[in-house]
């Protein structure tokens, strides 16, 4: 194993001075796979560690850097808040590039009261909203409708067709939360008043929603 990390390693040298970042990509994953053979604890979680950020912070990768610790209450739990940290979650500058990242952690941690907050913070994209809404529209539906139905209203303030059938496709997800039925009428009262002079939104309104 030796000979074959030596190799991987000049490979991933020649491959950075090349400029080739697929193949150096390639080289790591052959060093994760070499580490788990060996069961090099240390060299497993580097080269995960590596490749989740190497690749989009891929969570296969996460996974396996966390199965690398057994006491998941004390020493796992700082590592998680050590990623997270890393890729940027709470700093307000990196926010929208950060978010995605730090709620599928929170959905694999179980960690539903922060991806709430997540939500909840998050109310200018109603993508992030209707992306991350099934992990927690059990347990937090009443927020989960609030959040939902101001994400909703923002993104019906552009005037654009597409955006009018965006509007009733967000809708009718929020219409699947619990005790959810008084909000989206009320949204649609809200649009039919807000907008009335809008002709395309409101035909599109009127055949997807009756009342």
């Amino acid at each position: 194993y030796l000979q074959a990390k030596k190799m991987c390693l000049d490979g991933m040298k020649i491959a950075e001075d090349k400029n080739r970042l697929g193949t150096v990509g390639d080289w790591m994953k052959k060093l994760l796979q070499i580490s788990q053979i060996e069961r090099n604890i240390p060299d497993i979680r580097k080269w995960s560690e590596k490749l989740y950020f190497k690749y989009g912070r891929d969570m296969s990768y996460y996974k396996i850097l966390k199965q690398t610790y057994s006491d998941k209450e004390i020493e796992w739990t700082k590592e998680c808040e050590r990623i997270l940290e890393k890729i940027g979650y709470g700093d307000l500058s990196k926010r929208f590039y950060s978010h995605d990242s730090a709620a599928e952690i929170f959905i694999e941690e179980n960690y539903l009261d922060r991806l709430l907050e997540l939500i909840q913070n998050s109310q200018n994209d109603i993508r992030f909203v209707d992306k991350f809404a099934e992990n927690i529209k059990d347990k937090y539906p009443k927020e989960l409708t609030e959040a939902y139905s101001s994400a909703i209203k923002k993104h019906a303030k552009t005037t654009d067709k597409r955006i009018y059938k965006e509007v009733v496709k967000y809708m009718k997800n929020l219409n699947k939360v619990k005790g959810s039925d008084d909000e989206v009428k009320k949204l649609l009262d809200y649009f039919r008043v807000t907008y009335r002079n809008r002709k395309s939104m409101m035909e599109i309104l009127n055949k997807n929603f009756s009342g």
